[in-house]
């Protein structure tokens, strides 16, 4: 029923069957490299995405940021030129005063060195005693 085997038909399966699978083994590797390759180019698009996202938001906190800083450096050129102005007004006023009524001036200024001389006085005496 069965033949004796032929060697040379023997060697000739096994080398088929060898080709053969390293055929599919190669078809695998095929796969898996152009599956990591486009795993990579989306792995790298996505960073790229993230990393577009990430500057826009950051430029655009430093804009709003940088905008702040510019009204709040108005503004505080706005209270200093008015208070330069209320400044400048008193001192007028007071320039005024002395001028029209310099006696009621020095009066007004030696009570108020007075005060001030008292209350140095009375600060200068309860710190002796502590």
């Amino acid at each position: 029923m069965f033949s004796k085997p032929n060697p040379e038909h023997i060697k000739e399966t096994a080398h088929g069957l060898v080709d053969s699978a390293a055929q599919a083994t190669t078809r695998a590797i095929d796969k898996t490299v152009d599956g990591s390759v486009r795993l990579g180019e989306k792995a790298s698009e996505a960073y790229a995405s993230a990393s577009d996202k990430t500057r826009s938001a950051l430029d655009s906190m430093a804009d709003r940021g940088s905008d702040y800083l510019h009204q709040g450096a108005a503004k505080a050129q706005e209270y200093r030129d008015l208070a330069r102005e209320k400044a400048s007004h008193y001192r007028d006023q007071a320039e005024t005063y002395v001028q029209e009524k310099p006696l009621q001036a020095v009066a007004i200024a030696a009570g108020i060195g007075a005060v001030v001389a008292s209350l140095v006085l009375l600060a200068a005496g309860s710190r002796r005693r502590d």
